[in-house]
C-alpha cells in the first residue's frame, strides 16, 4: 500500500505498518485459511476470544477454537459450524452478516457478535482466504433483550389480570385460571394448593402441557409446596435424570395475614430450566391472584355460615303428614342470608299446615326477624283452625315487632280428608301462589292474593279450597323460585308439566334446577316446600 508525500512521492505501507492500522480496529478480524486454521488476526480478536495475543490465538489449533466455546443461535439453540460465515466464505459464498451468540466452556457470561465474511480468490478463482469481522454487539443485544422481556412480561401478566378478574367467586375456578395462565407460557405443567381458614390444604387445580408428567408426582404434596404454604419461595433442579429432568418453581400465593395457597410450576427438558426471572414472574402472578382467592375464601365462609343460619331457621325434619309424601329444600342467596322459611304445624282441628314465607331483607337482622315470625306461628297455630284467622293473629304480633319497612310474605295449605282425595284450605299473603301440579301434566295456581303481614293492623284474608286427587302435588315456592313478581314462573310451570314425577323430592330438585338455570347467581334465597298426594290407603 502506498499514499502522496507532500514532495508528490508514493510512501509505502509495510506489513508491520498495516498490521498496526488493524490492530488499532476496535472490531475483531480474522484472516481464515481453506482449511479452516487462522492465517492472521488483530489485538481485538484475541482478546475478544480470551487470548493473551494475535500470535497466540493464531497458533492455537483449529480444534481448540471449536471447542473452547459454545456457541448458539439467537433462540438459545446450538449453531451449527458450518453456518458460521467464515466457513461459508471459505466455500466461496459471501454470506450475510449473523447475529452469534457464545459463551466460553466454564462460564455464564454470554457474548454476542456480528460476524461478517468475505471470500479472497487467487486469479483462477479459487479462494485464497476468507476474511471475518466480529464487531461486538453485546450490550445493544441485551437492552434490546431487556426490553423485549419487559414487554413480555408486562404484556402477560396484563393477559394473567384479565384471565384472573373474569374468573368467577371461587377459588377452584380462580386455580384453574391461574393454571391456564402458567401453562405452557412458564412451564409444563401448573398446580395450585389452597390454604383453608382451618389449616387444611388441598390441591385445587393441576394443568398440563402435552409434557411427559412421569418425572413429577403429586400424590403426596411436594416439599416445596409446603415451604411456599409457609411463604418462602423455591427454585429447584434441574435434576440429572436425561430427558426427563425438570425444574421446578414453587411460591405462595399471599393473603393479609399470610399465605393463602400456593402454585408449583414445572418444566421439562429440552425446554430451558427457569430462571429466577421465570420465579419472579410467577411470584408476581401469585400476588395478582391472592386478592381473588383470599375474596373466594370470604365468600365461601359466608355462604357456608349463611347455609347454616338458614338451615337453623328450618325444620330439621318435617311433620309427617298421613298420605302426604313431603319434602322441602331451601338454598341461602349467594349475597348473604335471606328470611325464607318453611314449616310444617298442626292447627287446633287436628289439620296440617304446610307454610312457606319470606322476610324482607338479608342478613343477621332478616334471620333473626324470620325466626320471630315463624316461632310466633308455630306457638298460634293450635289456637286456630282457620288458616286466615292463624295469619291474622300472626300479623296482630309482627306489625308491632318488625321495623318500619319490614314485612313478611306468606302462603299457606291446610290439609284435611275428603271424599275424592285431600281438601286443601289455602290462603296467600302477600306470596307467590302455591301451585297444584295434576296427574294430567297440568299447572294450576291456587288461592287469592291479600296483603303481606306486618304492614297494617287488620288483615282480611280470603281462604279457597283446593282438592288433591291422586298422583297430584302441591308446590310452596318463595320468589327465588318464580322472580319478582313471577317473572320467570312460566318457565317453572312449563318444566312442571313436562315430568311425571315419582315423589316430592323429585319435585323440589327440580325446581331448584329450574330456579339456578334461570339466575344462577341467585340474589336471592330459594326455598320450596312440596306435598304430594300418591293416592290409596
Amino acid at each position: 500500500m502506498y499514499q502522496e508525500t507532500e514532495a508528490g512521492e508514493r510512501a509505502t505501507l509495510s506489513p508491520q505498518d498495516l498490521s498496526a492500522a488493524l490492530n488499532a480496529v476496535s472490531d475483531a478480524i480474522t484472516v481464515q485459511a481453506p482449511d479452516g486454521s487462522l492465517l492472521w488476526a488483530n489485538q481485538a480478536a484475541a482478546r475478544l476470544l480470551g487470548y493473551g495475543s494475535p500470535g497466540e490465538l493464531v497458533s492455537a489449533p483449529v480444534n481448540e477454537l471449536t471447542q473452547r466455546f459454545i456457541l448458539l443461535d439467537e433462540q438459545g439453540n446450538p449453531f451449527p459450524l458450518e453456518k458460521l460465515p467464515g466457513r461459508l466464505a471459505l466455500t466461496g459464498v459471501e454470506p450475510p452478516e449473523t447475529l452469534v451468540r457464545w459463551r466460553p466452556y466454564g462460564s455464564d457470561d454470554i457474548h454476542w457478535s456480528l460476524v461478517r465474511a468475505t471470500p479472497v480468490f487467487d486469479e483462477g478463482g479459487a479462494v485464497r482466504f476468507a476474511v471475518n469481522v466480529f464487531r461486538e454487539d453485546t450490550s445493544r443485544q441485551v437492552a434490546i433483550r431487556a426490553l423485549q422481556r419487559s414487554e413480555e412480561r408486562l404484556a402477560f401478566l396484563a393477559s394473567a389480570t384479565r384471565a384472573l378478574l373474569g374468573a368467577p367467586l371461587d377459588a377452584i375456578s380462580i386455580a384453574e385460571r391461574l393454571a391456564e395462565v402458567c401453562v405452557p407460557h412458564l412451564g409444563d405443567r401448573c398446580a395450585v394448593w389452597e390454604l383453608e381458614a382451618n389449616g387444611n390444604v388441598r390441591r385445587i387445580a393441576d394443568r398440563a402441557g402435552g409434557a411427559s408428567q412421569s418425572s413429577l408426582e403429586l400424590e403426596v404434596t411436594p416439599e416445596c409446596v409446603v415451604s411456599a404454604l409457609g411463604g418462602a419461595s423455591t427454585l429447584a433442579g434441574p435434576d440429572e435424570r436425561g430427558p426427563d429432568s425438570l425444574t421446578l418453581a414453587a411460591v405462595p400465593i399471599p393473603g393479609e395475614s399470610g399465605p393463602v395457597g400456593a402454585i408449583l410450576v414445572a418444566r421439562h427438558a429440552p425446554r430451558p430450566p427457569m430462571s429466577q426471572y421465570d420465579l419472579e414472574l410467577i411470584e408476581e402472578v401469585g400476588k395478582r391472584a391472592a386478592p381473588k382467592i383470599e375474596n373466594a375464601q370470604l365468600y365461601a365462609e359466608r355462604a357456608r355460615a349463611a347455609a347454616v343460619l338458614s338451615r337453623s331457621l328450618v325444620p330439621s325434619e318435617l311433620q309427617e303428614v298421613p298420605g302426604l309424601d313431603l319434602h322441602a329444600f331451601i338454598r341461602p342467596a349467594a349475597s348473604g342470608v335471606g328470611g325464607d322459611f318453611y314449616d310444617v304445624v298442626s292447627l287446633s282441628d287436628g289439620r296440617s299446615l304446610l307454610v312457606i314465607a319470606d322476610v324482607s331483607g338479608k342478613g343477621p337482622e332478616a334471620a333473626a326477624l324470620t325466626a320471630m315470625a315463624r316461632y310466633t306461628l308455630t306457638t298460634l297455630a293450635r289456637y286456630h283452625a282457620s288458616p286466615a284467622e292463624l295469619l291474622a293473629a300472626v300479623n296482630e304480633t309482627l306489625v308491632d315487632q318488625l321495623p318500619d319497612g319490614r314485612f313478611c310474605t306468606l302462603a299457606c295449605g291446610a290439609f284435611g280428608p275428603s271424599p275424592n282425595g285431600i281438601r286443601v284450605t289455602v290462603a296467600v299473603a302477600g306470596h307467590p301462589k302455591p301451585m297444584v301440579l295434576r296427574a294430567s301434566g297440568k299447572v294450576e295456581t291456587c288461592g287469592e292474593t291479600g296483603l303481606p303481614l306486618g304492614v297494617f293492623y287488620r288483615l282480611d284474608l280470603i281462604e279457597r279450597d283446593v282438592l288433591l286427587e291422586p298422583g297430584d302435588s302441591f308446590l310452596l315456592v318463595t320468589d327465588g323460585c318464580v322472580g319478582e313478581g313471577g317473572a320467570w314462573e312460566g318457565t317453572l310451570h312449563r318444566a312442571l308439566a313436562a315430568v311425571q314425577p315419582a315423589s316430592a323430592e323429585e319435585l323440589t330438585a327440580l325446581v331448584e334446577k329450574v330456579a339456578l338455570r334461570v339466575q344462577p347467581d341467585h340474589p336471592d334465597d330459594i326455598a320450596a316446600l312440596v306435598a304430594r298426594y300418591p293416592g290409596g290407603d
